[in-house]
């Protein structure tokens, strides 16, 4: 029953509706970025995440010769930014000596 219902919904309305959402949610996430203490750590871990997750996209044969498994969870471009901004963040602010200077006000 629902799927005749979804399906009798026009495309272009479909499509609309993927935008608002998607929109909001790139919002959201612009929103908590803006609350974000940005050391250099911190903007390497953004900038090299996204610059990751930007890769399926940018060059979609990337992964064509490393082991299924990889390729699964890295053509993705949402999950291979967020196992990359985990890891770096870990790597950077947790488990890293190096302490970064207080911001100067």
């Amino acid at each position: 029953m629902l799927g005749r219902i979804i399906n009798a919904i026009p495309l272009p309305v479909l499509g609309g509706a993927g935008i608002v959402l998607f929109g909001s949610v790139d919002a959201a996430g612009i929103r908590t970025l803006s609350r974000v203490h940005f050391t250099n750590s911190n903007v390497l871990v953004v900038a090299v995440s996204i610059g990751v997750g930007i890769i399926p996209i940018t060059v979609p044969e990337v992964y064509n010769h490393v082991p299924e498994w990889l390729a699964t969870i890295f053509e993705s471009g949402i999950s291979a930014t967020a196992i990359v901004a985990l890891v770096l963040n870990l790597a950077f602010n947790h488990f890293s000596d190096v302490e970064e200077p207080a911001p100067a006000h």
